[in-house]
């Protein structure tokens, strides 16, 4: 007999001797194994694997493919189009052989998946222990109870083997019917050749402690006080008794600095407890609250969970950290959500994540990543239907970076009217198994159950009472669009659009709040294409087929059964507004002026209009794959238009140029005041004439706000330049500059042909004068100013135009020897 139960895994302090990760693997198609062979003779440690391929878990199949050198780079040119898509419909076998740790006889252990996609059978030296009627979904979590005499032997090998099938999902017809909930690219980029099958996430084999109780799951609750000087906290953590008998004892939680609490507590065999240490009061001065990185610092506790039984035998002790920091929302009085961070609202900016189109990931790149969100001054994350490994999460602790976890649109997680009691089962198994993870994390803000549409009432119902038993601590959202719930009401929320190009001033005239405009919370919206630059695309397509676009250029947009499968929407307002391209250096290099100012002016507007506005979700933050559309930087983390317009946006007090009033504006994205600064605003003709200009001296700004200080006149026809400076009065040093470009005749927006994703011109603004600057050489020098002990070189750079014509739009870069462009590198 056996059980399979879920898990999330959650590290804790027990000895090197008492834990194995298991990642070294063997892997084959099962077409490649005689039909005669069983998992039960696959799974015996004597088993002849020679021949298998030898990979790392977590790797899924394609991952592990191309890891192996069976396939080149999937992501090049072409190359993922070549990929048969056949072999992956039959299943595949991981198997691992390894020792367990040194323990006494009958001792407990547990095997854990943090991830298999998508159903599976498992085998443990001849026993199989679980199969796919057991294992099924890709974001659940297993925990299957294993013992020593019984299924593992100590002093010598076992194995374990896996037999793995794919999932079968699609989010277009006629296939959309299919019901498997496991991870689609939407219209993002290709889908995976393999469905992104196998061992996704960590396995590993833990020896328990002497109770044979395993602690897992920590939680927080946190309610702060409106003063911020108090905070009354709940520690939840879950017990489970391996033994076949009642064991009772004392569960003890130590937290740093707060001190020691116990309490009596009798663990049934088999099913888990949920053991609470309820109202904990911590006061202020040994209050340390948890704040996203534009409110305060991020603070943390560590906290042990440990168990004695009566007999003083001792459990594994649990080990964590968690912030205190409480998350809410209400509707404001248009009935927007607006998110609060111990009582203070936060406007949220952020963008759309994605994982690695194979789910490969490096913790390396990871806290890049994150540098480059706080680097660009957003504050948010929307994941959906990528969820990552627990690192991930710690780092968005770390950084002060809020999450917004869900589930994502079209495929078969909005596919209700197909599913069966399977779907139920794995929908709500999964949603448990990302609650238990993710709820100690204080950068968790929300959890989006449902993306484009509302769920059904029976579907709502379930995943809501998940949310009851399991104790989650923030807020939920029951869609990421404008729906309204019978259950839970309004979601408060927008998906409108746009997703491709817009003008600059597109995101303030949207006066009739029916689009992307600065009101209200955009979880998914942007101006679309944001093309990468030529040392990417020069990694991602072959030389002679870099110009003119082409079917290669096309392959690396959005997946192209969808809307955004070309730079259609981009090219032709990019050609009439800054003039047509002869080579693919000249057309990147316009798409990124065109990208900085689009990607600049929506955030801007967003900014300016707090809490008008509520919050705004860029689509997207980064790419699964090389992309010309939806990042803010691209695959290769080289920042290009988009990145730098959002950083300037963003910086933490900033001047702003509004294209449809004049209007110039200070946001202080910051939660302290600002005093004593000066405001410089200034226009200039294409050669650099100035033609006005307008100062206000003295400025107080307070904290978090956006505030209207002056209009500055355009007395000029077609073409000019506005110059945005501030300046700390005391020490005349500069907060803040910005350059703006624009023509006197706008952009037209024709908002009665709106649709969901664009809203098109009637006629554009008239750029093209920039191409008639002539070339200049700029000089420059650097100097390194690195600090000893520094990980990273910092060099401190200056630019020089030696002569009077204007310099426009430099994108600075570092070189290597080789002449390869440095990435990831950070600008201030």
């Amino acid at each position: 007999m056996f059980g399979v139960f879920l898990f999330v895994f959650v590290v804790a302090c027990v000895g090197d001797d008492s834990y194995v990760s298991l990642t070294k693997w063997n892997l084959a198609n099962s077409v490649d194994i005689p039909a005669v062979m069983t998992g039960a003779q696959i799974s015996q440690a004597e088993y002849n694997a020679t021949s298998w391929m030898n990979i790392s878990v977590p790797g899924t199949l394609m991952a592990s493919l191309q890891r192996n050198g069976v396939y080149s780079d999937p992501y090049y040119s072409l190359n993922l189009l070549n990929v048969p898509r056949v072999q992956f419909s039959f299943a595949w076998w991981y198997r691992s052989v390894f020792d367990v740790p040194a323990v006494s006889a009958d001792s407990h252990f547990v095997l854990r998946f943090e991830g298999i996609n998508y159903r599976a059978n498992i085998w443990v030296n001849g026993v199989q222990i679980a199969n796919t009627s057991q294992i099924v979904g890709t974001f659940r979590f297993y925990d299957i109870p294993l013992q020593t005499g019984v299924h593992l032997s100590t002093g010598a090998s076992n194995c374990i083997a896996v037999e793995v099938f794919r999932p079968y999902d699609s989010w277009t017809p006629p296939s959309n019917e299919l019901t498997d909930l496991a991870i689609s690219w939407i219209d993002w980029a290709p889908f995976a050749p393999d469905g992104n099958a196998g061992l996704w996430r960590n396995v590993s084999l833990r020896a328990l402690g002497a109770t044979s109780v395993d602690l897992r799951y920590p939680s927080i609750t946190s309610k702060v006080a409106v003063d911020q000087q108090s905070a009354n906290i709940e520690i939840l953590v879950e017990a489970q008794n391996y033994l076949p008998s009642t064991v009772t004892g004392t569960m003890y939680l130590d937290i740093e600095g707060l001190g020691l609490f116990n309490k009596t507590v009798s663990l049934p065999s088999g099913n888990y407890q949920r053991i609470q240490f309820d109202s904990i009061q911590v006061e202020a001065p040994k209050l340390r609250l948890w704040w996203p990185w534009q409110m305060g610092s991020q603070e943390f506790y560590d906290f042990t969970v440990s168990f004695v039984d009566s007999k003083g035998m001792k459990s594994n002790i649990l080990s964590s950290r968690f912030g205190i920091r409480e998350a809410t929302s209400k509707l404001t009085e248009r009935g927007d959500r607006l998110f609060y961070i111990n009582g203070q609202p936060i406007l949220i900016r952020g963008g759309g994540w994605s994982s690695d189109l194979l789910l490969r990931y490096t913790p390396e790149r990871q806290r890049l990543e994150m540098e480059y969100i706080r680097s660009m001054g957003l504050n948010a994350i929307r994941m959906e239907g990528k969820m990552e490994d627990n690192h991930f999460y710690s780092l968005a602790d770390e950084f002060g970076i809020l999450l917004m976890p869900g589930w994502a649109c079209c495929d078969a997680w909005q596919h209700w009217s197909a599913w069966g009691d399977e779907q139920y089962l794995v929908a709500r198994e999964s949603l448990r198994s990302e609650v238990k993870r993710t709820r100690i994390h204080p950068s968790v803000l929300v959890f989006l159950y449902s993306s484009d549409e509302l769920p059904p009432v029976s579907v709502e119902s379930e995943y809501l009472a998940v949310f009851a038993e399991e104790h989650w601590p923030n807020p939920t959202l029951n869609s990421a669009a404008q729906v309204t719930s019978s259950i839970t009401g309004p979601s408060g929320v927008k998906m409108s659009g746009p997703y491709v190009w817009e003008p600059p001033n597109y995101w303030l005239e949207d006066k009739n709040f029916k689009f992307g405009g600065a009101f209200g919370f955009l979880t998914e919206g942007g101006p679309g294409a944001s093309p990468m630059v030529i040392e990417s695309l020069q990694r991602t397509i072959p030389h002679d087929d870099m110009w003119p676009i082409n079917f290669h250029w096309d392959y690396h947009c959005g997946n192209q059964q969808g809307l955004f499968g070309s730079l259609d929407y981009f090219t032709p307002p990019m050609y009439a507004r800054y003039g047509e391209a002869n080579s693919a250096r000249e057309y990147l290099y316009k798409a990124q002026v065109a990208a900085y100012e689009s990607h600049r002016a929506m955030f801007e507007a967003y900014s300016r209009n707090k809490y008008t506005s509520t919050g705004l979700i860029h689509w997207m933050l980064n790419n699964p794959w090389p992309a010309m559309i939806w990042h803010m930087y691209d695959y290769y983390l080289n920042p290009g238009g988009a990145f730098f317009g959002i950083k300037k946006a963003l910086s933490p007090v900033h001047a702003v140029y509004s294209y449809t009033d004049s209007s110039v504006w200070i946001i202080n994205s910051m939660y302290t005041g600002v005093e004593n600064i000066n405001l410089y605003a200034e226009v200039y003709a294409l050669n650099g004439t100035k033609l006005n200009q307008k100062s206000q001296t003295q400025i107080s700004i307070t904290g978090d706000s956006s505030t209207n200080i002056l209009t500055i006149p355009i007395e000029t026809e077609g073409f000019f330049f506005v110059s945005l400076k501030l300046v700390n009065n005391s020490n005349s040093q500069t907060i803040d500059d910005s350059v703006y470009w624009y023509n006197s005749v706008p952009d037209v927006l024709d908002w009665m042909d709106s649709n969901f994703y664009l809203t098109p011109c009637s006629s554009y603004a008239d750029l093209s004068a920039l191409e008639s600057l002539s070339p200049i050489t700029l000089t420059s020098y650097c100097v390194d100013v690195s600090s000893e002990g520094d990980e990273r070189t910092k060099l401190r750079c200056t630019i020089d135009n030696p002569t009077t014509t204007v310099a426009f739009f430099i994108h600075l870069r570092m070189m290597s020897n080789d002449g390869s462009v440095i990435a990831p590198i950070f600008w201030e």
